[in-house]
């Protein structure tokens, strides 16, 4: 099973900052680049409905390190990052109770994943994925997942024997209405030529989409945990845009 710690850094200076920036700039950049020449990618894109013409990347990208390329020492977390060479930078982070949990997993052999450094809301952040073991199952509860167009995600768990015992609907009627609702404004708007006000509704539309994204992924979790489910046969959440 793997975690994510999410850790707060102690106020990095303007400099490093401004070398996070130029990074993640490069990233956007080489990001793009590979976007631009995937096909595959683009028919997916033309599949999705949307009203874009080309398929563009936002500006604060994550920067992401494989488990070779940082450290963890203490609350110091070291990475490479390039100025005029690449360097390698230590940043402090937060002591909270969150970094203590991340800590013992640590000191008790658990291996590190991948981090990513991003900036939120004016702060900066790292993301520690790390690999725990699994507990053992001693259950055979089965948990399927659907993805459709009227219902988002259909639960259904059933026993060793195959009988259902429990499952759950999450319906998509609000979601397609809420859909709809931004493809009119963008509409309108593009017929106004409002470039930027189109940007701003995008970005609405994307959190308010990834929120519900987050709560249907929450209920299936805890009805999982509520039905004691020992094997999960489930489609990939982030789909879940692109059915509406």
């Amino acid at each position: 099973m793997h975690l994510t710690y999410v850790l707060e850094l102690l106020k990095p200076t303007k400099r490093e900052q401004n070398i996070f920036l130029n990074n993640i700039a490069e990233v956007v950049k080489n990001r793009q680049s590979v976007a631009d020449k995937l096909k595959a990618l683009y028919e997916l894109f033309l599949k999705s409905d949307s009203d874009k013409d080309n398929l563009e990347f936002k500006n604060n990208q994550p920067i992401c390190y494989n488990n070779q390329n940082y450290k963890i020492d203490n609350h110091i977390i070291s990475i490479p990052l390039y100025t005029s060479k690449c360097q390698r930078f230590a940043f402090p982070v937060k002591q909270t109770k969150m970094f203590e949990e991340l800590q013992q997993y640590i000191d008790n052999g658990s291996k590190l994943g991948k981090v990513s450094l991003f900036y939120q809301r004016g702060k900066w952040y790292f993301a520690v994925t790390i690999k725990i073991a699994d507990k053992e199952i001693t259950n055979s509860n089965v948990m399927g997942i659907d993805i459709g167009l009227r219902q988002l995600a259909v639960a259904s768990v059933k026993n060793s024997q195959g009988k259902e015992i429990n499952c759950q609907f999450n319906n998509g009627k609000k979601a397609g209405f809420i859909r709809k609702k931004y493809r009119s404004l963008r509409r309108k708007l593009g017929q106004s030529k409002k470039v930027k006000a189109i940007k701003t509704i995008d970005d609405k539309e994307q959190r308010w989409m990834t929120d519900l994204n987050h709560k249907i992924s929450r209920q299936l979790i805890n009805l999982a945990v509520q039905e004691q489910v020992g094997t999960v046969i489930m489609e990939n959440l982030e789909n879940i845009r692109n059915t509406l």
